[in-house]
């Protein structure tokens, strides 16, 4: 075997161990909530590749439909959808579970007086986003909102790795 292919061996397993220990923490189920399927499939992709279980809605009726079943810890959602507004979707699933955390995502400022993120605080997103957003800020958000905790306690045992990789934009 020649001396240059223990290394990478070893890097291989190395890599494969903390992979596996990714999956070791319980991470965020998440509702995510957007009518453009490249934005929800770009999201859905990042959220993934930070070991969460992505739970997807194509609108606000959908989510509304899924969300008791979702068991979700955190709702993103786009505020400007065709079939039901983002801000009906907060003050919904505050009125039902009120513990649950949502994040409120945005493009409509490029098209409205801007005030549809202020809105979607009034009803109770604790974070809002306007798209484009850096994607290293959104994911530090959401380990902000729902730590990871490693094997069921409750304590924060935030992974941190990856997010030098998570500086495109949304």
């Amino acid at each position: 075997m020649p001396k240059s292919a223990a290394p990478r061996r070893l890097t291989f397993v190395w890599c494969r161990l903390a992979n596996w220990a990714t999956f070791l923490l319980l991470m965020a189920r998440i509702l995510l909530i957007d009518d453009d399927p490249i934005v929800r499939t770009m999201l859905c992709r990042t959220l993934n590749r930070f070991g969460h279980t992505v739970i997807e809605a194509t609108g606000g009726r959908e989510a509304l439909a899924l969300f008791p079943q979702s068991q979700a810890d955190l709702v993103i959602t786009d505020l400007i959808m065709a079939d039901r507004n983002g801000t009906e979707v907060i003050e919904e699933i505050k009125r039902v579970a009120p513990p649950v955390k949502i994040i409120a995502i945005s493009a409509g400022g490029l098209w409205t007086d801007g005030n549809n993120l202020a809105t979607a605080r009034a009803a109770g997103a604790i974070r809002t986003f306007a798209k484009p957003f850096p994607l290293k800020s959104f994911i530090e958000a959401i380990e902000e909102l729902v730590p990871a905790s490693p094997c069921g306690s409750s304590g924060d045992g935030r992974l941190g790795n990856g997010l030098d990789q998570a500086d495109g934009k949304a």
